[in-house]
């Protein structure tokens, strides 16, 4: 079992993954599982808000809070306050773009430079 919790990190790494997934949670919820560090089974409670956002670099979550009511959460579990919630990811490089050089090294570098323009459109607006 130990090599198996050891292998996984391996696996995702070797694989390249380009994937970026999160989550917005809200309420009141039981988790269980099996700490990787010290094989220790856990069994974690919460009643609240939880983010959790597994992603490369270039990603960004933007929540805005109403100054008026301020955030706070019903006994609905319903999140009271909050005006948006605004998720993006950019451009990356990716093994994708890697295969991309070399297959096509001039679409390549059409991508670097369009992702280069993005990221200044995106500086111009504030955002970094």
């Amino acid at each position: 079992m130990k090599k198996l919790f050891m292998a996984l990190p391996l696996l995702f790494m070797l694989t390249g993954c380009g994937h970026n997934t999160s989550m917005f949670f809200s309420g009141w919820y039981v988790k269980g599982g099996i700490d990787p560090q010290t094989y220790v089974p856990t069994v974690a409670v919460a009643d609240g808000v939880q983010v959790t956002d597994i992603s490369r670099e270039n990603s960004q979550w933007v929540i805005e809070v109403d100054q008026n009511i301020g955030l706070s959460i019903g006994k609905d579990g319903t999140i009271k306050g909050v005006k948006s919630i605004r998720r993006s990811v950019g451009p990356q490089v990716t093994g994708y773009l890697v295969d991309l050089a070399k297959s096509d090294p001039a679409l390549a570098k059409a991508f670097a430079e369009a992702e280069k323009a993005y990221w200044e459109s995106q500086t111009n607006k504030g955002i970094k």
